[in-house]
This record gives C-alpha cells, structure tokens and sequence, in this order.
C-alpha cells in the first residue's frame, strides 16, 4: 500500500538545520522554503514502519566580486534555485513489513505570473540509474561572472531525471526519482532563473510556486 504527501508550501525555517550541502559559486543565499513529512505505510502485519522525509527549496542570487547581483543584456537579475529533497526510514521501525521502502521523491518550482523567466536547469534529462554516482551540476557565465553550483548523489537502482521543463517566462521545471530504496534517498537539482526587479521570497506574491512529492510503499 503506498502513502503520498503532497504539498505546495511557503513555509520559512532555518536552513542550517538541513540542506545538500552543494557546491557554490558566486552565489549568496537568498531565503528558502522548507517542509517536512512523517509518513508510515499501513503494514499487513500492523508492524508500520516510520519515515521521514525533509523537502527544501533554496534560492541564492548570483554575485560578482564585490557582491553586487548579477543582471544579464536583457537587465535580469540572475538566481539559481536549489531543489533538495531526502526520505529517511527510521532503523528501529517496521521490523514486520521490512520490504517498505521510497518509491517517489519529486519537486517541482514554476512561475505562475510569468514575472521569472527559466533560462537553465540540471538534470536536463532522465536516465536510469544503478549503484551508481551522478553528478548534478549547472554552471553560467553571465556579464563576465560565472555561477553556479553541482552537488553528487547517490543511487542504488531507479530512474532520476528532469520530468518537465517549460523554459521562459511562466516557465516550469520538475525534478523527479523512482524507484525501490528500503533506507534513504535523496535528490538535488538547480534551476537557473532572471527577473526585471530583484525577487523578495518572503513574499507570498512573488510569483513562484513550489510543490513537492513523495512516496512510499511495499
């Protein structure tokens, strides 16, 4: 039987608390989205394991040398979003029903006003994986400054990739990986995005909408 979470949040929290822990240049943390998820598959033998599972959406503006926000020809400001998420089953839990495990984790962040423009994203593409490292990362040079960040992750079986992507204003990226993991998973990807004015993410008015998912099951 699996169990979902679905949500699409604006919820502030300390990001020091989690994160990917990524790779960054010339960029400066802007403000984030965080949520988390208890979720317990119901069990036949009434045995339910317990998972958790923590969702963060990171955004950080792209800087030059003496800090100043990056715009591009077209008088953009230039961020990158971080797109992170990681799905826990507890060690002491589900002793009965030890085939549960992660079947989903997705994200996905896209402009619903058509103020953001999407210029680039990594993954770009889909790819099965299998015990094995992927390197996740996007760079770009923009006004003679490169920025950009890449982060590895690890998979043992699945299939991870970029799902959606709508480049432009009013555009969209989702982020997404299936597959069987009985312990933990967890995600990353980078959005690259441009704006006429500089972007406040306290604002629930800024435009920009993040939803996440997650899976788990037998």
């Amino acid at each position: 039987m699996k169990q979902r979470d679905i949500v699409h949040p604006a919820v502030n929290e300390d990001v020091s608390s989690s994160s990917a822990d990524a790779n960054l240049q010339n960029l400066t943390y802007v403000d984030h989205w965080k949520q988390t998820s208890d979720l317990a598959p119901n069990c036949p033998q009434g045995d339910n394991p317990n998972f958790s599972a923590e969702h963060l959406c990171t955004v950080y503006k792209a800087v030059d040398d003496e800090g100043a926000i990056v715009q591009d020809s077209n008088g953009q400001y230039r961020y990158i979003v971080e797109l992170w998420q990681q799905c826990t089953k507890s060690d002491s839990s589900g002793f009965l029903c030890a085939d549960a495990e992660i079947n989903l984790l997705r994200s996905n962040i896209n402009d619903k006003d058509g103020d953001v423009t999407f210029h680039g994203r990594d993954p770009a593409g889909t790819e099965r994986v299998n015990d094995e490292r992927i390197s996740v990362r996007h760079y770009t040079e923009v006004g003679g400054v490169a920025f950009g960040g890449d982060e590895v992750v690890r998979f043992n079986d699945g299939l991870f990739g970029a799902i959606e992507w709508t480049p432009g204003p009013e555009g969209s990226y989702t982020v997404s990986w299936n597959g069987e993991e009985k312990q933990i998973q967890d995600i990353i990807a980078f959005v690259d995005i441009g704006s006429d004015s500089k972007l406040d993410f306290d604002d629930e008015d800024t435009g920009i909408v993040w939803n996440y998912r997650v899976e788990t099951g037998f």
